[in-house]
């Protein structure tokens, strides 16, 4: 399960932060409800594929290959009010993974390793990604007021900008209905997800950060245990978080006042500029897969949703 309180606390921050702004866009978003829904909704967008239901490639895409550039692409796609700021959230989830995963990776190692300084990506150590993850979302949901799960619907018209922003960005076409899928998941999942959370955080998350190395996860049905089985964070997690926090609306602000035009393409894993990235095996599979479709498509051959590719444009290609 994704960090679904995480990605709201930074969604309202920036919403905050937009109370203030110059921009009257921004400022109303900030003010319309059924806009600061859209807002809070697209703030896990990126992360459609990874909910139960949804169609993972999309978020794979979404966290490794052309990242700035999709987004970009969405809030240029948008043709309302509600679409433009559903991919305004959605910066927010680019924003905040870029700040807080490259920590999430060195509180892997500490996990694995007992070494903070040592970074492991989460296609390499699933288990530990989860449990890590969660443990910091029930850390911050226990500490704020109870989150409640956007009330925004996007019906299947509304989703082709979605669909059309892939398109724009990869050259492969998703179709609406991957898309829906994917996007139905998140309004199933969101409002459990955000109890359970909570939950897991009265229940598993002590008055004080961790103090010493956490203790190794379950080995039965491990992915399913990771769950239920949270770290509790290190100190310096919690401290770079709060960094995080503290940092999130200026850069926000100034990258939703340029129509993300400056917004560049980094992994979202990582944090690094998606040229100086070497040796992510999640990057490596997500862009195999893609020149696979992309071949796929130059020879003619059809497949079902999103592995129904189209040729690149020239200027689409990794």
């Amino acid at each position: 399960m994704p960090s679904l309180t995480l990605h709201l606390v930074f969604a309202d921050l920036a919403l905050s932060a937009a109370q203030e702004a110059s921009e009257p866009t921004l400022r109303g978003i900030a003010s319309a409800p059924e806009l600061r829904s859209a807002f809070r909704q697209g703030a896990w967008g990126p992360d459609l594929g990874y909910f139960p239901g949804g169609e993972r490639f999309l978020s794979d895409l979404a966290h490794c290959v052309h990242t700035g550039s999709l987004n970009r692409a969405l809030y240029r796609q948008a043709q309302s009010e509600r679409e433009r700021a559903f991919a305004l959230g959605w910066l927010t989830h680019v924003l905040a993974d870029r700040l807080v995963h490259p920590a999430v990776g060195r509180a892997c190692g500490e996990l694995l390793y007992g070494a903070p300084d040592v970074f492991v990506d989460g296609g390499t150590e699933p288990v530990a990604h989860v449990r890590v993850e969660t443990g910091l979302d029930a850390w911050f949901a226990v500490r704020n007021p109870p989150q409640t799960a956007p009330s925004c619907r996007f019906g299947a018209p509304s989703l082709r900008f979605l669909a059309r922003a892939y398109q724009g960005t990869y050259g492969i076409r998703p179709g609406v209905r991957p898309v829906q899928r994917s996007y139905g998941a998140i309004v199933r999942s969101a409002c459990t997800g955000l109890r359970l959370i909570r939950w897991l955080g009265r229940v598993s998350v002590p008055d004080g950060p961790a103090a010493g190395r956490p203790a190794p996860g379950p080995r039965l049905f491990p992915m399913a245990s990771a769950f239920l089985t949270p770290v509790l964070p290190s100190p310096w997690l919690v401290d770079a978080v709060q960094d995080a926090f503290a940092r999130f609306p200026a850069l926000f602000l100034a990258h939703a006042a340029n129509g993300l035009e400056e917004l560049d393409d980094a992994n979202l894993e990582t944090g690094e500029p998606e040229s100086q990235v070497r040796d992510h095996p999640n990057t490596a599979v997500t862009l195999r897969r893609l020149r696979e479709m992309r071949a796929a498509a130059a020879r003619g051959r059809k497949a079902l949703d999103v592995r129904t590719a189209i040729p690149a444009p020239a200027s689409a290609g990794p």
